[in-house]
């Protein structure tokens, strides 16, 4: 993905492509979780909250889901999230491409599908299972946002959940 200039891209694509080179990049900061829509950062730092004190806490939820925190633990928050999101997404910081072009999923929401750069373009019904990674990105004030790390929507709360999005189930 080297090659394309992210802000030549249409939608939310430019968005994710950004996301993943600071994610891999040598310096990787608070842009990434700044990126990030309202309701994905307060599920994040919720359920960050509880793998970490092991109890509800909304205050600092809220103050941990600000695009740019000032708490004295958000270091430590985002370095776990950059350090896991770094294991998750191993496959960005190399060859890939996106996987046909971004679906309308919504309302100003668009499903990015990015997989490694030999499936890109190749759909084989029955066939091999593929690696790849999904994203949802919203319009929020004329801004491309990641609403979702996965084909679901998160929902805030103790614990944060998940919401299936119609027609845009796991398999699809």
């Amino acid at each position: 993905m080297a090659d394309i200039d992210p802000s030549s891209l249409p939608g939310g694509l430019a968005t994710v492509l950004d996301w993943a080179a600071e994610l891999h990049g040598d310096e990787p900061g608070w842009h990434l979780w700044a990126v990030l829509d309202g309701p994905l950062r307060l599920a994040l730092a919720q359920a960050w909250v509880l793998n970490t004190a092991g109890r509800v806490d909304d205050r600092r939820a809220a103050t941990l889901a600000e695009a740019n925190p000032d708490s004295s633990d958000a270091e430590s928050m985002l370095d776990w999230y950059i350090a896991h999101w770094r294991r998750v997404y191993d496959m960005l910081a190399g060859d890939f491409g996106v996987f046909g072009a971004p679906t309308l999923v919504g309302v100003d929401m668009e499903l990015v599908v990015l997989v490694e750069s030999q499936h890109v373009g190749y759909v084989e019904a029955g066939g091999p299972p593929m690696a790849g990674h999904s994203f949802i990105v919203k319009l929020r004030d004329n801004d491309w946002v990641i609403a979702a790390l996965s084909r679901r929507l998160p929902v805030p709360g103790w614990p944060p959940t998940e919401e299936e999005i119609p027609g845009l189930g796991l398999d699809g």
